[in-house]
């Protein structure tokens, strides 16, 4: 069991600079510790160092970012050369694993340093594929039926026996388009994303239950054999038949909601913005839940998008009847574990139990950070600011930085940047992030 004791900032410029100190100095041990590693096998390797990336964003012109862009040529290097890349992307992984180095790691590279060509020169090697053949390649996507051949493909085919259902998780492949339009690919992409967008989306809004799946006879409402092997093939736990937020919850793990908002910006489809509205009303219950922080940065994604206070209501009254002032200690048990995923928003199996004053977790600094920026209360910013800077302090004492295991939640990047069902929402992703964001235009 490990304790820290909350420090308990004055103002928000304080907590503020704190936290982003500390980040910054777990950055540069990153450095320290693997600055001449040498790359690994591991498809998510490079997803711990999207955790302190944000710390970037006021001061690009840093050795971490050389860094970075060293990681990134010698991950492509190691990976062709030990064939586990050709043309760019591995040979054949599942979807919400193949494109995760792409989307997150090039993605968030992109950002920071945007004029960097090779950055996305190595992106659209990759994504290019989404669009067609390309030499050797076979292509990824039926633009006849509209769907994806398989849920585990790459550079070298879809995988043999797959039962060609396409499942939540492909909306990976519609935020890597989408996120390749945005770096100048061309309007293909997007025209490829509201494809199959539109045929997600039909099947979000047209059932009385949200999809399980798409085939090619249709939208899958109910389990199946064929279902039930998907889900075996790729190592996922099979839904309860009734549960509603478990299958809203899969299109969040796999920011479906981030995607459908941005085709409904790009392309003005109503559509695409009233999907994203059932997957969140159909996951409010959850938002009271310490864990569900990816649905509190959703309804922040939201209001970003659209403008729109629709959620505010509910964030501000799940804020309201649980101001945590009186926390002074926070822990975490790295002993104890889970003999299976829990139901809800933002579980995993390995979720470490964490402790508020020796009592069970109940609140989310994301979501108190948003209601904080809904309000513009100070009092609340500073005290969400802090404790996300706590979780973020005992992760460094407690756990791995999460370059052996970037997808799971025992590590400081999980707590920073999310695990792999947060879709990137941890304490330094969706709490300190806007606020320094918030510093930089002078706005608090």
């Amino acid at each position: 069991m490990y304790h820290y004791r909350i420090r308990k900032s004055g103002s928000i410029a304080v907590a503020v600079t704190e936290f982003r100190d500390e980040v910054q100095r777990w950055a540069e041990a990153c450095l320290e510790r693997y600055g001449e590693a040498e790359p690994t096998d591991n498809w998510d390797q490079a997803l711990y160092l999207v955790g302190w990336m944000p710390v970037l964003e006021l001061e690009p012109a840093s050795p971490l970012l050389n860094w970075l862009c060293r990681v990134r040529d010698d991950i492509s290097r190691h990976a062709h050369k030990h064939g586990h890349w050709h043309h760019g992307y591995w040979k054949q992984l599942p979807v919400s694993h193949g494109l995760m180095h792409f989307e997150t790691f090039l993605g968030a590279l992109w950002k920071l340093h945007p004029e960097d060509t090779e950055t996305v020169r190595q992106y659209l090697d990759a994504t290019e594929h989404l669009l067609g053949p390309v030499d050797d390649v076979p292509a990824w996507f039926d633009y006849e039926s509209c769907l994806f051949p398989a849920s585990s493909f790459g550079s070298g085919g879809p995988m043999e026996g797959d039962t060609g259902l396409n499942l939540p998780h492909h909306f990976r492949a519609i935020n890597a388009a989408l996120l390749a339009f945005q770096m100048g690919g061309g309007k293909a992409y997007l025209d490829m994303a509201a494809l199959y967008g539109c045929h997600w989306c039909d099947a979000i809004l047209d059932g009385k239950d949200l999809p399980l799946a798409l085939s090619a006879n249709g939208p899958v409402f109910s389990h199946t054999p064929e279902l039930a092997l998907a889900f075996a093939q790729l190592g996922i736990v099979m839904l309860p038949k009734d549960c509603p937020v478990a299958r809203a919850e899969a299109f969040l793990a796999a920011d479906g909601i981030r995607a459908l908002l941005k085709l409904w910006q790009f392309t003005e489809e109503e559509a695409f913005r009233h999907a994203a509205e059932r997957l969140i009303e159909t996951l409010l219950p959850e938002l009271s839940d310490p864990e569900a922080g990816a649905l509190a940065a959703a309804i922040r994604h939201y209001r970003d998008y659209t403008g729109s206070p629709r959620y505010d209501a509910h964030v501000l009254y799940e804020a309201e009847v649980s101001f945590p002032y009186w926390i002074d200690q926070l822990g975490v048990d790295t002993e104890r574990f889970r003999k299976a995923r829990p139901g809800g928003v933002g579980k995993r199996a390995d979720l470490p139990f964490w402790f508020e004053n020796g009592m069970v977790r109940q609140h989310s600094p994301i979501l108190l950070g948003l209601a904080a920026e809904i309000t513009g209360n100070e009092r609340l910013a500073t005290w969400a600011l802090d404790l996300a800077h706590g979780y973020f302090r005992l992760a460094r004492m407690a756990f791995p930085d999460g370059r052996e295991q970037g997808n799971s939640a025992r590590s400081v990047s999980a707590v920073a940047a999310g695990h792999g069902r947060d879709c990137h929402a941890g304490m330094v992703t969706e709490v300190l992030r806007p606020y320094l964001r918030m510093q930089s235009l002078g706005t608090y």
